[in-house]
């Protein structure tokens, strides 16, 4: 399965019952055979919004086929076990040599050559290079191959086994897939003339990848980029990627240092959520990085059209950062909805990259600091609601919770009735379409038990998932509303009350009604 191509695992889907609508929604998203392996159930999900049925199907035939798998593997493994054989008792045939071919190592440490000999039975083969016995199996097979497996001899003065070697990624997964210009360049030979812009495009993926291991996955890697792209080579240190190491081994000291210190960095001012007929001043992050606005933009258009497991994750938070500014004052004139915040920039209808924007938004905003007010809140909202006060709320307590916070600080006043900011339904009975222009809300997915199996921001026909805690996924809505740039309907007092007492935002002003204003301060007069 693992090297199938996304034909064939739709292929594959078709002939396991699975509907041709569903099957092509796994070949827009380029899936292969690797992809589908190695795919979590929130994303078979996401690919499936309001399809719980087909997608629960989908995960049980991965499980089933990744079971099936493993049985294999385990029969493949105690049938290749090697057994103890007493050297005196080997048979060993006549083998010259000069008929021995050169040895191919695997991950497995285990070895197969074609020896032109009709010998059977055992050989032991020493090895002068290292202190290591070759024991040479040729079986049954007719065909004269030999299997030959490779195993460290007893110490005499100690019966431990020695450790196996630690396993490593696969040094295909450290190459990028390069933008087009660097491609073209690379392909030309003329790379020299952007080398720096090459070098930190490797540099961002690796650290995507999880960075170098050792000194010697950093030896084969620039073995393997100066294979594949001669021009890469240098002749300016011992090795021809000597250089090449070494300019990587900077850019990703200097992107860490990078990540590090941004976090700490003071914000001039900050945007503000409601719509303004005037250009906000945000900070202007171009300065911290090197990538140009258009070129930015370019680039997350590139990632995003690649399928989720292929998107360079690291390289779409710099783009990002580096577009920020532009891509703000273009959200503030835009007036036709939600919609078209999402087609125009796609990443904002994604959660990880809409947490992204609003701390770039808001950079002194400290996400401990956030879940420490929510718990000194809901220890306050036990006191008033004269809840038994516990260290582990369950979802379903904290849900209850909000929602009688709601009915205390909602607006009596007279305005368009809306649905309930916070939503519940039950997961087999999800319903996440909505109307056009209809203002963000939370939906809670519980399953039978009252658990929580997952969340959605939704509005204006846009689905957002945000994930299975209730606290964290509120957070989230009211990003939303920050990034893209609304205002909140009188009906949502809740969303005003988190960014009061949650964020600590009291810059930015709503709408608050009576019962708003005496509950707030009802709260206020509580100490714990």
């Amino acid at each position: 399965m693992e090297n199938k191509s996304v034909d064939e695992v739709v292929e594959w889907m078709l002939s396991k019952g699975i509907s041709k609508d569903n099957s092509d929604v796994f070949k827009d998203n380029e899936v292969d055979g690797f992809t589908l392996i190695h795919l979590e159930e929130k994303d078979i999900f996401s690919m499936l919004p309001g399809k719980i049925g087909p997608a629960r199907e989908i995960i049980t035939l991965l499980k089933q086929m990744k079971e099936t798998n493993r049985t294999c593997d385990s029969k493949i493994s105690n049938e290749s076990e090697q057994v103890q054989v007493n050297k005196t008792h080997l048979l060993k045939p006549q083998i010259d040599e000069e008929e021995l071919p050169s040895l191919k190592k695997t991950t497995e440490s285990q070895y197969t050559c074609m020896l032109q000999s009709n010998s059977s039975g055992i050989a032991e083969i020493p090895n002068d290079e290292c202190d290591t016995i070759i024991v040479l199996d040729h079986g049954s097979s007719e065909s004269g191959t030999f299997q030959i497996e490779v195993s460290q001899p007893k110490s005499k003065e100690s019966e431990t086994t020695v450790p196996s070697c630690q396993i490593t990624k696969p040094l295909e997964l450290y190459v990028p897939s390069f933008s087009s210009s660097i491609k073209h360049l690379l392909e030309t030979g003329k790379i020299q003339s952007e080398w720096d812009k090459f070098i930190e495009e490797t540099a961002y993926h690796v650290q995507s990848v999880g960075g170098m291991i050792s000194r010697g996955t950093y030896q084969d890697f620039g073995r393997l980029m100066c294979k594949r792209y001669p021009c890469v080579a240098q002749k300016m240190m011992k090795e021809p990627w000597g250089y090449f190491n070494k300019k990587l081994s900077q850019k990703m000291r200097n992107i860490r240092w990078k990540w590090n210190i941004r976090s700490k960095m003071p914000s001039d001012s900050e945007p503000r959520a409601k719509k303004s007929k005037t250009h906000k001043e945000y900070v202007d992050l171009n300065d911290l990085s090197e990538m140009k606005a258009e070129e930015a933009l370019l680039t997350l258009k590139d990632q995003l059209k690649k399928a989720t497991k292929e998107q360079d994750k690291a390289l779409i938070f710099k783009a990002q950062r580096s577009s920020f500014k532009e891509r703000r004052v273009v959200i503030e004139t835009i007036s036709s909805g939600i919609k078209e915040i999402c087609l125009q920039f796609p990443i904002l209808s994604k959660v990880d990259y809409i947490e992204k924007e609003f701390f770039l938004m808001r950079s002194t905003v400290d996400k401990k600091e956030m879940a420490s007010n929510w718990d000194h809140v809901l220890s306050k909202l036990d006191k008033i609601f004269d809840a038994t006060k516990i260290d582990e709320r369950s979802a379903e307590e904290i849900i209850v919770c909000l929602e009688m916070l709601q009915e205390e600080i909602k607006n009596s006043g007279k305005c368009k009735a809306l649905k309930p900011l916070i939503t519940r339904c039950q997961t087999s009975d999800q319903q996440l379409n909505t109307k056009k222009e209809e203002a963000p809300r939370l939906i809670v997915l519980q399953n039978e038990n009252r658990t929580v199996s997952n969340c959605f921001v939704v509005g204006d026909g846009i689905q957002v998932e945000v994930g299975d805690n209730v606290l964290t996924s509120l957070n989230c809505l009211l990003y939303c509303y920050y990034v893209w740039d609304l205002s909140y309907p009188k009906q949502y007092q809740l969303l005003g009350f988190i960014q009061h007492v949650i964020l600590n935002d009291k810059a930015n002003k709503f709408y608050m009604s009576s019962n708003y204003l005496r509950f707030t301060k009802k709260i206020d007069e509580i100490t714990l």
